[in-house]
């Protein structure tokens, strides 16, 4: 397995995955879990093939339905015989590698992970396209826009909106302040993008924008 896998792995822990310790029965039980929607499914079982072919762990999916709200997928592992590994591999919830910070490789492919768990992509200005890939957030990311610009050659900016979890499966409705993330994909970052990001990328319409919109700058290449 490429290591590229591990920082796409890291990069839905880091959105959608959880890493949890409790007590249970007078012991104390590590537990990674990572709970999607059907369209998230491509991810959730890219996830489960890094725990098998890296970590030696045969993971079954659990289908669970919910009444009213259409069913989730889960992996849910437990991890306390891995936290050595995963100490020596530097992976952590909440800090990011320097092992990825400093590649552009893995960045790239640590970028993957996080467009899968909480990015959307998008393509604007039909007359002068532009591919708009935007990660919400709960929290601002600076971290993770400074590395998108040195690491993409590009701009990015953050903005504060109002969100609603009323689409969330199993959530109270509620609204809430999020960060959105956004950067555009340009000539200057194009190439660094389709060769390192777009491999890693696991849900099929985030994949489908994104072929979407360089069959659209090529047309344009061609046409002059």
């Amino acid at each position: 397995m490429k290591k590229e896998d591990l920082a796409y792995f890291v990069g839905v822990l880091h959105t959608d995955g959880c890493i949890c310790t409790y007590r249970f029965k007078d012991k104390i039980r590590h537990r990674y879990i990572l709970n999607v929607g059907k369209k998230s499914l491509p991810m959730l079982k890219k996830t489960r093939d890094i725990f098998h072919e890296r970590f030696g762990r045969t993971i079954n999916i659990r289908k669970q339905l919910h009444k009213n709200e259409n069913p989730t997928f889960l992996i849910e592992v437990d991890i306390a015989s891995l936290r050595d590994i995963f100490a020596r591999l530097e992976i952590d919830k909440n800090k990011l590698a320097p092992w990825i910070k400093n590649s552009q490789r893995f960045f790239c492919a640590y970028l993957a992970g996080v467009i899968d768990g909480d990015g959307d992509i998008s393509i604007r200005r039909p007359q002068y396209p532009q591919c708009r890939v935007r990660i919400t957030a709960g929290e601002d990311l600076p971290e993770l826009m400074g590395l998108v610009r040195q690491h993409l050659k590009c701009a990015g900016n953050i903005y504060r909106a109002m969100v609603s979890t009323y689409s969330l499966p199993r959530a109270k409705v509620k609204f809430g302040v999020s960060h959105q993330h956004c950067f555009y994909l340009s000539p200057k970052n194009m190439k660094v993008f389709w060769k390192f990001v777009l491999p890693y990328i696991q849900i099929k319409h985030k994949r489908k924008k994104l072929l979407e919109f360089y069959r659209i700058q090529e047309t344009r290449k061609m046409r002059g």
